[in-house]
């Protein structure tokens, strides 16, 4: 495969006279009428610089089994352009150390090739982004080869940026940190005292990951595992498969307790790498409230679950419920003969905490609407229909409501008014003599016309009795009618006797 991609680089990218620019271990591509020439680092097969999209094309290219890291020889030997990576961890592949890393027992593969960033931060005052990758997972650990002078590096299908893991859980997590190689001992031997710059770091959970399906994405960077991605930090494509031996294998393996890992790293700054890919950067020397009162609500709960236990052990020390009391006593002494049952006691402590809440509050007292009738009541209100008592407590007596005048005093002008139709429309009844209910109309009709001509007063001189600032001009024409109504009533019972 790499013999056909330099093939096709040379048809494609030499000059139309045939001649390639530089030697043989350098070679430059000339600039023709395509993309523009950019740098390619590790070079691919000696070649350092070629146009853009030849270079897009390589990184997007599968990566070759053969150049694949694996956790039991590491690196390839040959094949690798710009050289193995240093070993992150002890392998068969690292010289001196024979720790096999391997697990038979795996239920599945993980590949992963990291294939190229955009967006870094410039982590040097003096020179460019020189970025290189840690994948961490579950007890491995890599390095890529580290693409020097860019904010946007890509590692392309012959350099060292492509791993296979064994899946030793179903619901592990891979993490992935980018940091800046800094060389800033000067070749004086401090390479390894002076620490990489972290820059960003992203995760991957494989419960998130369908077997058989290849993920070829971009991934934004963080650093705190508490705040979210930034677009400062940049983002990383990664190119993501899955495969389990066995479905059901994989399935059973999540009742299996979560395994533990130690990874030994040889050296310092490789550890620290790895722990801010997987942990991200600790703010120790920045205070946050919000922090400060996350933790002190934690205290408060702890406190209260410590309060409602030593509530517990004192209700039932002191026999407050005596068959809780004995049974507590005899479950204590099955405890002392057996220990291996403290656990199964949890359950009725929880128990016991619920009858000490609940004997609690029916203690305090409940009101009667809220109190459960006992079966003797229920069954003697039953029959005697009530005589010895209601269930509950009769209700309050509601205090008898406001006269009519009293709670609307506007309304009664309109009420006697509404009377004096409805008296009007009587007298055309029968029953009534002709004197009488032509007497009775006609005082009634007095009386709705009087009631009428103080309304009229009362609309007249409403507006002008507001204006001047009182009221004693409304009241007096409103008061009038109450007086005509009752002298014309008086007086239909005078003359009518009705």
């Amino acid at each position: 495969i790499r013999c056909a991609l330099r093939r096709a680089l040379e048809r494609c990218c030499a000059p139309a006279d045939g001649s390639v620019r530089g030697d043989g271990a350098d070679v430059v591509y000339a600039n023709g009428e395509g993309s523009p020439l950019v740098n390619v680092c590790p070079p691919y097969g000696g070649v350092r610089k070629m146009p853009a999209d030849e270079l897009q094309a390589l990184v997007d290219a599968p990566t070759p089994d053969a150049l694949f890291w694996t956790p039991n020889a590491g690196w390839p030997e040959q094949g690798l352009d710009g050289g193995r990576p240093g070993s992150v961890l002890a392998t068969r592949g690292a010289e001196g150390l024979l720790v096999d890393c391997g697990d038979p027992a795996a239920i599945g593969e993980l590949r992963v090739e990291l294939l190229e960033g955009q967006g870094l931060p410039k982590m040097d005052a003096l020179s460019d982004t020189d970025a290189f990758a840690i994948v961490v997972f579950e007890e491995y650990a890599a390095a890529t080869s580290v693409v020097g002078n860019s904010s946007a590096p890509k590692w392309h299908a012959g350099c060292a940026r492509a791993f296979r893991f064994p899946v030793r859980y179903p619901a592990s997590t891979l993490y992935i940190g980018l940091l800046d190689r800094d060389e800033s001992g000067l070749g004086l031997g401090l390479e390894a005292l002076s620490g990489d710059d972290p820059i960003g770091r992203t995760s991957v959970q494989l419960p998130h990951l369908h077997t058989g399906t290849v993920y070829d994405g971009w991934r934004p960077l963080q650093r705190l595992v508490t705040e979210p991605a930034s677009a400062a930090l940049g983002s990383v494509r990664l190119r993501l498969s899955l495969v389990h031996h066995s479905e059901r294998r994989a399935h059973l393996s999540y009742l299996a307790p979560p395994p533990s890992y130690r990874i030994p790293f040889a050296e310092r700054n490789l550890r620290l790498a790895a722990q801010f890919a997987v942990s991200g950067e600790v703010a120790e020397d920045q205070f946050e409230w919000a922090v400060f009162k996350s933790y002190a609500y934690e205290v408060m709960e702890v406190a209260a679950v410590a309060d409602v236990i030593v509530e517990v052990v004192a209700y039932v020390a002191s026999y407050s419920s005596p068959a809780l009391s004995l049974f507590a006593l005899c479950v204590w002494q099955l405890v002392c003969l057996r220990p291996a049952l403290l656990p199964a006691c949890l359950p009725l402590l929880l128990a016991a905490a619920l009858h000490c809440s609940y004997s609690r509050h029916v203690s305090a007292g409940a009101r009667d609407i809220n109190r459960k009738p006992s079966f003797g009541r229920l069954f003697v209100n039953f029959w005697t229909d009530g005589a010895l008592g209601g269930v509950y407590a009769p209700p309050r007596p509601r205090p008898p409501p406001p006269p009519e005048a009293a709670r609307h005093p506007g309304r009664t002008l309109l009420q006697d008014y509404e009377r004096m139709v409805s008296a009007r429309q009587a007298t055309r009844g029968e029953g009534m003599g002709e004197g009488a209910k032509a007497s009775a109309s006609q005082i009634i009709e007095g009386a709705v016309a009087a009631l009428q001509q103080a309304g009229s007063e009362a609309a007249d001189a409403g507006p002008a009795a507001v204006s001047a600032g009182g009221g004693a001009g409304v009241c007096e024409a409103l008061g009038r009618a109450p007086s005509a109504i009752a002298r014309a009533v008086c007086g239909a019972g005078k003359e009518g006797k009705q």
